[in-house]
């Protein structure tokens, strides 16, 4: 249970770290240029003796947060820059766990608070993410339902509105790949009409 609630965490910070505040960011980047964010190493403590990767470094109400957990998710943080969570300053390091804390926290609150089906049902949400984001979909595959689009348009005297191939690739290929896993899983289910 608390590794399946500490991997549902993981994958809600995922999911919200792109669009949330970003409080590390501000502790561990210093902008040098407007567009291009650098990784401020200067207040690491490189003399410290880190712990083993089995130590727990905070605990998150009952769940045991590890070194080993914080050490991959600063990597990705500082995309490798820095991997080490006891080189971190004090503040630094809170920084790190309690943003690795909101979505355990939150996967709590869901587990408490949501219904059987607003459960069931972002399950399925995460599940259809995921499994569309590793289909692949071929260029060919996108330019024929971009041309059955085009095609519809024509027919429905909207040719004009539909963007070129180039422009709306990626969505197309989103598309073929949500269309993919939806006809596989019709496929694979066992559906009886009565």
């Amino acid at each position: 249970m608390k590794s399946t609630l500490f991997a549902a965490g993981a994958a809600l910070l995922l999911l919200t770290a792109s669009v949330s505040a970003d409080p590390l960011a501000n502790v561990l980047m210093k902008e040098e240029k407007k567009e291009q964010k650098m990784v401020n190493l200067d207040n690491l403590n490189v003399g410290t003796q880190s712990r083993a990767k089995t130590a727990v470094i905070a605990m998150i109400g009952d769940k045991e947060m590890t070194k080993e957990q914080a050490d991959q998710y600063l990597g990705l943080r500082t995309q490798g820059h820095a991997v080490d969570f006891d080189k971190l300053t004090k503040e630094q390091q809170k920084a790190l766990v309690e943003e690795m804390a909101l979505p355990v926290v939150a996967a709590v609150k869901a587990i408490q608070e949501l219904s059987n089906d607003e459960k069931s049902a972002a399950l399925s949400r995460m599940w259809m993410q995921k499994t569309v984001a590793s289909t692949e979909v071929t260029d060919a595959e996108a330019q024929e339902s971009y041309d059955k689009l085009v095609k519809m348009a024509k027919e429905q005297n909207k040719a004009g509105e539909v963007p070129p191939f180039e422009q709306i690739k990626r969505e197309m290929k989103l598309q073929v790949a949500q269309e993919k896993v939806a006809q596989k899983l019709i496929d694979e289910a066992k559906i009886i009409m009565k």
